[in-house]
This record gives C-alpha cells, sequence and structure tokens, in this order.
C-alpha cells in the first residue's frame, strides 16, 4: 500500500496563509484625470459552446481594447511574468480608462480570480501604465474568441470558445475548518488531465467556494512546472518561494490528492523551485525540505 502524505491540523499561524496568492496595488498606477472611466466590475459566465469574460465601466468605454494571445501575461511597464494557472493566455489592455480611484485603490475587485469556467480558468490583473489597465486571462486550452462593446452600462466582452476535448475531474483545494484536503470539479483538457487539474488548482478556489470555508494552501508557489509521470511516479516542480509556514499541512497535500487521483500514478514526488526534494529515488512519496513542519 502506498504511504500518503500525511494531512494534519494546522496551528493557528499556518492557517493564516491558506488564502490564495495576491498581488499588492502597483505603486504606479495611473494619476487619472477627474471624471476618467472606471473598471467597476469583472464578471464571468458559463455558456453553451462558449464562456464570457466581461469588463464593466463607470463611463465611457475604453478609446482603444487590446486583446491578443501570449505566451505569458506581462507586467505593464516592467514586462515582468505575472503569475497565472492555465495553457493558454489571453493579454487585454484598455486604453483610456483606469482600475484605481483618487486613494489609489483598484475598483474592480479582487486583482486575481478564480473562474471554474469550461475553458476560462482565471482573471488577473497586469497593472496600469501610461493611460492603459491591463488584464491576463489564462485558459484550459487555446481556442478562438470574440470581442465586442456593450453599452447601457458600457462594457468590454470577451467571449471564448470552450470547445476543446475535455474531462470532468475533481481538484483537491483546503476545507479551511479542517486543514484537510477539499474537493471542487473542473473541465480539464483529455489528452492531459493531470497537468489541467494542477493548473486548476493552482488557480484556487472561486469566490462562491471560498465563501464556503474552501482555501488554497500554496506555500508560497506562485506555480508549476516539468510535470512528468513515469513507473508510477508523477514529479513536479514548485515555481516561486516554497515554505511550509511551520505547518504540516502544505501545497504538497493538495497536489497530493490532485495526482494520486489518476491510475497512472501511485507516488507523488515534489520538488522545489531549485529543485531539491527528500526522496529523489524509489517509489515513495516525496517532499522537499522547505515544506517540512
Amino acid at each position: 500500500m502506498r504511504r500518503r502524505i500525511r494531512t494534519a491540523m494546522l496551528s493557528g499561524f499556518a492557517l493564516a496563509g491558506l488564502v490564495g496568492l495576491g498581488l499588492p496595488a502597483l505603486a504606479g498606477a495611473s494619476h487619472a484625470p477627474a471624471g476618467t472611466s472606471r473598471v467597476t466590475a469583472i464578471r464571468t459566465a458559463t455558456h453553451p459552446g462558449f464562456d464570457r469574460l466581461v469588463f464593466e465601466f463607470s463611463g465611457k468605454l475604453p478609446s482603444h481594447t487590446f486583446v491578443q494571445w501570449a505566451p505569458r501575461i506581462t507586467r505593464d511597464g516592467s514586462g515582468a511574468t505575472v503569475p497565472a494557472a492555465g495553457n493558454a493566455f489571453l493579454q487585454i489592455g484598455l486604453s483610456g480608462v483606469t482600475g484605481y480611484n483618487t486613494n489609489h485603490a483598484p475598483t474592480f475587485g479582487a486583482l486575481r480570480r478564480s473562474t471554474g469556467n469550461q475553458n476560462l480558468n482565471q482573471v488577473v490583473h497586469a497593472g496600469e501604465f501610461e493611460g492603459m489597465v491591463s488584464f491576463g486571462a489564462a485558459m484550459m486550452a487555446r481556442t478562438s474568441y470574440k470581442v465586442s462593446n456593450l453599452t447601457k452600462p458600457s462594457r468590454v466582452v470577451i467571449d471564448i470558445r470552450s470547445d476543446y476535448a475535455r474531462t470532468r475531474v475533481p481538484v483537491y483545494f483546503t476545507n479551511n475548518a479542517t486543514a484537510e484536503t477539499r474537493s471542487a470539479w473542473r473541465y480539464v483538457p483529455s489528452g492531459a488531465p493531470a497537468n489541467g487539474a494542477l493548473h486548476r488548482m493552482f488557480a484556487g478556489p472561486t469566490p462562491a467556494e471560498v465563501a464556503t470555508g474552501t482555501g488554497n494552501t500554496l506555500s508560497k508557489a506562485t506555480g508549476f512546472t516539468a510535470l512528468s509521470i513515469s513507473g508510477g511516479i508523477a514529479w513536479v516542480r514548485l515555481v516561486g518561494g516554497c515554505a511550509s509556514g511551520g505547518g504540516a499541512f502544505t501545497i504538497a497535500n493538495q497536489i497530493d490528492a490532485t495526482l494520486s487521483q489518476f491510475p497512472s500514478v501511485q507516488w507523488v514526488k515534489v520538488l522545489s523551485p531549485s529543485g531539491q526534494t527528500g526522496s529523489p529515488s524509489g517509489k515513495t512519496d516525496s517532499i522537499p525540505t522547505c515544506l517540512e513542519p
């Protein structure tokens, strides 16, 4: 019988780390002139054959809307990569509007959000620079999209096709009340379900799931790379940071539960961003030192 990565109760200090990855408001946010139209809401919805992403504004529509596929989501000005969970990415720019109020606080809500749609997985804020507010959308698959402008109220609508080969699997997050894993169902590409499940996991629970006490223990990681499955062993390397925060329940518990559902996976070896893990050889689960309590 395979050894499972242990699930344990968290201390109060470690529980504070269960919230999803968040990016701070940019210090360089634009000083928009009085009366400038602002992004007031971001919404998503699933429809037959497509997912809809909506940006709503307090006044006029953007003077220009820029949407295109990109190899990664980049931050305005610096060009740095903005972490996002998905297999395909749309870079979105909205000119002539702002996403901040006069107190330099965002006017559209969370800076990053999990959507749980059929294709659309996550929407992230990518900054505001020289009169353009930017966002990124992470998808399960690169399909096609259509951009429309609507009025009363002003909205930019992006419809993203969801007609890719997919299957539905459980993805494991954190039960905040018990510090154990909790599942939620998601669509993932049928040709690479394990990879898709991890992207869904890193995106985190939806707002509705958060409201029921579901969290995401990322242990400072911002993503993963180099997932491979061979001989019953799944190897996955974390990206970003790696720290247990003093708790016995970490991202390794969520990864283990998410990957071990697949018949090809009997053991899970989680590597630190530098490539280290406790037991790199042998048929056993393994975690890096940075995830030890």
